[in-house]
């Protein structure tokens, strides 16, 4: 949206403290065409990375419910507010995250998940990019070469499977 003068008018981001909201996404598809998927999220107050997980998708609900489950029990607490989208992947953690919020009686407890576009998620979005700075564009260069010298073709199951073993195992 702009201003006059043709300014952009930035959105103004809010959090109360450490645990306020958690930024949660599965968007990191630029290894996809290499069978590499990438789920993420972000603690919105410090951007501490609460969890950064490849695997061989990252739509699956239960694998994202996992994550979630596992970061509760690790900082021993669960956020007032999670932000995702609203892709299926996430249905389960907004429903665990309302469960937990149910009985808590501030003004956040109905709105414990909320859904929007990812690329209005800030605190995550801006993450996916330092994460390509500091260490995916190197891989994703490489891959590319390795298609460009004909040792990969994309949607080769073969080739796919073999760079996810070579990844995961080295």
């Amino acid at each position: 949206m702009f201003e006059e003068g043709n300014k952009l008018k930035r959105r103004q981001y809010f959090s109360k403290g450490p645990n306020w909201i958690w930024h949660i996404a599965d968007q990191y598809d630029k290894l996809s065409p290499y069978g590499i998927f990438i789920s993420g999220c972000i603690d919105g107050f410090s951007r501490y990375v609460l969890w950064c997980k490849a695997g061989i998708s990252n739509k699956n609900p239960a694998k994202i419910a996992g994550y979630f489950l596992s970061t509760v029990e690790h900082v021993k607490g669960y956020p007032h507010i999670i932000r995702g989208d609203s892709g299926t992947e996430n249905m389960t953690v907004a429903t665990m995250q309302n469960f937990l919020r149910e009985d808590d009686e501030d003004s956040f407890s109905k709105k414990a998940f909320i859904f929007g576009k990812s690329t209005h998620n800030q605190r995550i979005e801006r993450w996916w990019g330092t994460l390509r700075l500091k260490c995916t564009d190197r891989w994703i260069h490489h891959f590319k070469e390795l298609e460009r010298d004909g040792h990969f073709t994309i949607g080769d199951i073969v080739h796919t499977t073999l760079i996810q073993y070579a990844t995961w195992t080295s």
